[in-house]
């Protein structure tokens, strides 16, 4: 059953949740970040170690991604390559 905090997106963790989505952290590690409240550590400490962690995590995702887009530009340069290859070869054909 839904309660009143759960139908009202003024509901503040309404806004937490929409946040911690559009930075693409999953479901699993919000209910993570939320758990350690009850760590024992300050919650302001668990909080930025937590999202220190998760940094990390997005600048091996974003290092991933890079390598990713570099080999795509690589296949998009020889693709360029084979095309104008033949388009010569056409040309080259036009002149028999």
């Amino acid at each position: 059953m839904a309660t009143a905090s759960t139908r009202n997106p003024t509901w503040p963790g309404f806004h937490i949740i929409k946040y911690y989505r559009a930075i693409g952290m999953p479901i699993k590690e919000m209910q993570q970040f939320q758990h350690q409240q009850a760590s024992g550590v300050p919650v302001t400490t668990a909080r930025r170690q937590f999202m220190e962690d998760y940094r990390s995590k997005v600048v091996e995702q974003i290092a991933k991604l890079e390598e990713t887009l570099h080999k795509v530009d690589y296949k998009i340069a020889l693709f360029k390559q084979l095309e104008a290859a033949e388009r010569h070869r056409i040309s080259d054909r036009s002149y028999d």
